[in-house]
């Protein structure tokens, strides 16, 4: 009988699982739709959740859903795109709760697609970055998420084997990154339904209260 892995480290990925920003994203989305393409549903929309924003509209316009002069306009105006998206996000008024709980335990870390002056000025914002021992940004990867580099760069930092990792996403491209890892999954229901994913994690959580020593113990 194969002996049960202990977990050691959680990996949280950082839009949609600690801070509120999806739907300004899908309010971006749908704003850039109807002036560079055509109207963008929320399935659209939730397909891509998890990709950082060049690697969504480039999909978009792979897809013919937005023009390619969506392109240029980007280049010129992502950053003030992404300040606006900054400054109306909020955290989930659960996690510092979570976040304290868990740091008496385990190791903690954060795995984004998105860029680190995002991650950054949120954590600030919101005090969180002292429960971390290491935040991996946009800026450090080669691959983005499906890809599992930002979570085995996290394992790597923490120091910390991938098979005593518990990854924590909102996504299926970041739970497809999580199981690429060979790492223990957990989604927090936060984002996005259940039917758009193909693959499912250890388990489905629908609160971040939930997630505590207790509970991995018993589920994982």
């Amino acid at each position: 009988m194969n002996k049960k892995k202990e977990i050691e480290a959680i990996i949280f990925d950082f839009d949609g699982t600690l801070v509120n920003s999806v739907d300004i994203y899908l309010r971006l989305f749908m704003k850039l739709g109807k002036r560079f393409g055509r109207d963008i549903e929320e399935e659209d929309f939730m397909l891509l959740n998890g990709m950082s924003v060049k690697d969504a509209i480039r999909e978009l316009v792979r897809q013919k859903k937005f023009k390619r002069r969506i392109i240029p306009y980007l280049l010129f105006n992502k950053k003030a795109l992404q300040k606006g998206v900054t400054r109306e996000t909020e955290i989930y008024p659960e996690v510092k709760k979570c976040l304290t709980h868990l740091k008496k335990h385990y190791k903690l870390a954060i795995a984004t697609n998105n860029k680190r002056a995002h991650l950054e000025t949120l954590c600030s914002r919101y005090d969180i970055n002292d429960f971390f021992q290491a935040k991996i940004a946009q800026e450090d990867l080669n691959y983005r998420k499906p890809n599992p580099q930002a979570f085995l760069l996290a394992a790597e930092a923490l120091e910390v084997s991938p098979q005593n990792c518990l990854v924590i996403e909102d996504t299926p491209i970041g739970l497809a990154a999580g199981l690429n890892a060979e790492m223990k999954t957990c989604v927090v229901e936060h984002t996005t339904d259940k039917k758009y994913f193909k693959h499912s994690p250890d388990v489905f959580i629908n609160n971040l209260t939930l997630l505590t020593k207790e509970f991995i113990d018993a589920t994982l």
